[in-house]
């Protein structure tokens, strides 16, 4: 998908994408986990804008797909990490396929996903 396609464009600067896009490929690249160790190695001005636009990402999120829940694992301060309740990956990244790890949240992250996936079929594409 692209930012114009999940609504991530900045009106103001034209064909551009606002700066929640940037947060979300981050995200993505990181296979939707960024803790406290790998904010660590960002510029602080970067880490800084990044923290401030998790809840920003968060409500568009609640408001694209009509939940109510946060997309986050969980809160930063009882994880020391952003984990977002569903996969998410750049695809554009090559790279060699990795088995994933289980995780002791992926009960958890399936369950979200089900959820979403049948909010998405409630909501009827505009003609």
């Amino acid at each position: 998908c692209s930012f114009h396609e999940l609504g991530f464009k900045d009106k103001r600067k034209g064909d551009s994408p606002n700066r929640l896009w940037g947060s979300l490929l981050l995200l993505a690249k990181c296979g939707g986990r960024i803790d406290g160790k790998f904010l660590s190695t960002l510029e602080q001005d970067d880490a800084r804008k990044f923290i401030d636009n998790t809840r920003a990402l968060n409500k568009v999120f609640q408001q694209l797909f009509g939940i109510d829940e946060s997309i986050y694992q969980g809160n930063y301060r009882s994880y020391k990490a952003y984990i977002t309740k569903f996969k998410i990956e750049d695809k554009r990244i090559l790279r060699e396929p990795i088995e994933p790890e289980q995780s002791m949240y992926d009960s958890e992250i399936e369950s979200f996903q089900q959820r979403l996936s049948a909010k998405r079929k409630l909501i009827k594409p505009a003609e």
